[in-house]
């Protein structure tokens, strides 16, 4: 399933929803924060397993959606701080934390890449996926780099069996 960004949000009691596709939506509550519907059933994006049904989200390149979120920040002044927290690094976590082939990393990664001021925040997502061969050697290879990057370092040490 693919994910359509909507512009502006749909207004709808106390949400503001930003994205939608199937029988789902992703917004924000008025006070409770990031949230998703499916099939009328409101979770909280407050923990990583809750983000199962927005993983196609990934389909989206990372600055559309960022472009969305100021854009809808400044349409939606009374929530405006809770559009712009998306909780991104918990998004990014729970997918390198669960796949078990290389699509939604990969995807993840392109994301990961767009902020690479986030990258410390994953290096230990990243040592593993560097290190998993479950995964493609493309996103072991990116993976490495993006780890080096944020070590400051050009060369990893070899490893040690």
């Amino acid at each position: 399933m693919d994910l359509e960004l909507v512009e502006p949000a749909v207004l709808e009691y106390s949400f503001r929803w930003l994205a939608k596709g199937g029988n789902l939506v992703i917004g924000v509550h008025l006070e409770l924060g990031w949230c998703v519907r499916v099939d009328g059933d409101v979770t909280l994006l407050d923990t990583e397993r809750r983000f199962v049904p927005v993983t196609p989200l990934l389909k989206v390149p990372f600055n559309e959606f960022s472009g969305l979120l100021k854009r809808a920040s400044l349409r939606n002044e009374e929530c405006r701080q809770l559009i712009l927290d998306f909780p991104v690094e918990l998004f990014l976590k729970y997918v390198f934390h669960t796949s078990c082939s290389g699509y939604w990393p990969e995807l993840a990664l392109d994301w990961l890449e767009a902020q690479e001021s986030s990258w410390p925040m994953h290096r230990a997502e990243l040592a593993g996926l560097s290190e998993s061969r479950s995964m493609p050697q493309k996103a072991r290879q990116r993976a490495n780099r993006m780890l080096r990057i944020s070590d400051g370092s050009r060369v990893l040490p070899p490893r040690r069996s």
